[in-house]
């Protein structure tokens, strides 16, 4: 079993791990609220079930103290990128809520919502190439953390918010793809493995 730590912060950890066929991992015991995202379809079984089917981008949340044991009953590598909140949600449903209703764009920040609850809300982002309108911004309101996991290499584009709108420029620029964290935040752009 392969787990490789990609951040960590005193409110995160998010970690990618990788089964080759027949090979068994996941813990034994989560310690932390724990959001599991399947990279790529998969075989799997876990523990005291039968083989299963998973589908790429399934999310899978796992209370502290469950255990998450997997097998890769497939026949090519089986991975989840697993995202481990070590608090408490910083803010209350009715303050997320304030924050995504007074946002001055869309805050929906990907292509699909995969899951939600009081600790995250996680996006896919999947556009082909030279897609995606660089022209519709999206509003970031909460704290985000952003794993790369395709080939190639993603781009993104700045808008000013303090020049009035007939003034304003979309510039693109390529992102980083080494780990970095912004003061304050769970902000974190990984690279794809």
């Amino acid at each position: 079993m392969v787990a490789i730590k990609l951040f960590e912060n005193a409110r995160l950890l998010i970690s990618d791990l990788r089964l080759a066929p027949g090979q068994l991992g996941g813990a034994g015991r989560h310690d932390f609220p724990t959001l599991r995202w399947q990279v790529g379809d998969g075989m799997h079984r876990l523990e005291g079930a039968p083989p299963a089917a998973v589908k790429d981008k399934a999310t899978f949340w796992v209370e502290p103290g469950q255990p998450f044991r997997v097998e890769n009953c497939g026949e090519s590598e089986y991975r989840q990128i697993c995202w481990e909140f070590k608090c408490a949600p910083q803010r209350s449903e009715d303050a997320v809520r304030k924050l995504l209703d007074n946002a001055k764009f869309t805050t929906d920040v990907g292509t699909e919502l995969l899951f939600e609850n009081a600790y995250c809300r996680v996006w896919d982002f999947c556009l082909p190439p030279g897609g995606g309108d660089p022209n519709v911004p999206h509003h970031h309101v909460l704290d985000y953390a952003f794993v790369y996991v395709a080939k190639g290499a993603p781009e993104t584009a700045s808008l000013s918010l303090t020049e009035p709108t007939s003034r304003r420029r979309r510039k693109k620029k390529k992102l980083k793809t080494r780990p970095r964290q912004v003061s304050g935040s769970s902000d974190a752009i990984l690279p794809p493995t």
